[in-house]
């Protein structure tokens, strides 16, 4: 029986830096846009993911430095490491990390181009990424954005609905979509506001109470389980 090719991500893989990005990635406020679709307790980090795919798809030997950069790093991942640990002790370098998160950054043509040659050596010419349960869609998107044939399989209804609209909606209509995305997300918020404008009259500049709208849905055998209700903090 032929031995399986020996994997980058059996060899090596900068764990540290990867979860240091992870980090960035999820800074408050600041979350990629395909996170905001959806508060899902299961989306992956973009960072983690695309990792995941190219240690899986490149060979053991696949120079480290053009790995970290098609990971988006903007600088080595053991600098990346080395600062963290400089803020984690309570000191702030003027400037932070001075490079942009990972999701931010671009590919290097040449860059990608290796990779897609590596791979295709090591596998075939056709190669196919399969996540058989994709949730939001994190995997698939990185496989996509890397060029690769990607299959995502989800059977919840809500994560499949963000699974569309994270990787197939982009892919098929483009940048025209983020104006019928304005156009509609504008359209919900004002049928929303005439809807609950009545339960909170007048709000002032700073609200007393953070409010949480909760949905649940009705256990089909007991029956419980509310299809909304307001809770206040």
């Amino acid at each position: 029986m032929k031995e399986p090719p020996r994997l980058l991500i059996e060899q090596w893989l900068p764990a540290a830096a990867i979860g240091v990005e992870c980090m960035r990635e999820r800074s408050t406020g600041q979350q990629p846009p395909d996170k905001r679709f959806h508060v899902w307790w299961a989306r992956r980090p973009l960072t983690a993911s695309r990792a995941a795919v190219l240690g899986s798809l490149l060979p053991a030997d696949f120079p480290h430095d053009v790995f970290e950069r098609l990971l988006g790093f903007g600088r080595p991942g053991s600098e990346l490491v080395g600062l963290r640990s400089v803020m984690d002790a309570g000191f702030h370098p003027i400037g932070g990390f001075k490079c942009d998160r990972a999701f931010k950054r671009g590919f290097r043509a040449a860059d990608l181009a290796l990779a897609r040659a590596a791979a295709g050596t090591l596998w075939g010419g056709d190669i196919a990424v399969l996540d058989p349960m994709a949730g939001g869609g994190s995997i698939p998107l990185e496989s996509a954005r890397l060029g690769f044939d990607t299959v995502a399989n989800e059977y919840n209804p809500v994560a499949c609905s963000v699974l569309e609209a994270t990787v197939d909606y982009p892919f098929r209509f483009g940048r025209a979509i983020s104006d019928e995305a304005l156009k509609w997300g504008r359209e919900l918020r004002n049928r929303f506001n005439r809807r609950i404008q009545k339960f909170f009259p007048n709000p002032p500049a700073t609200p007393r109470f953070i409010r949480i709208f909760a949905r649940t849905v009705p256990c089909p055998d007991t029956q419980l389980g509310s299809v909304g209700e307001l809770v206040e903090k």
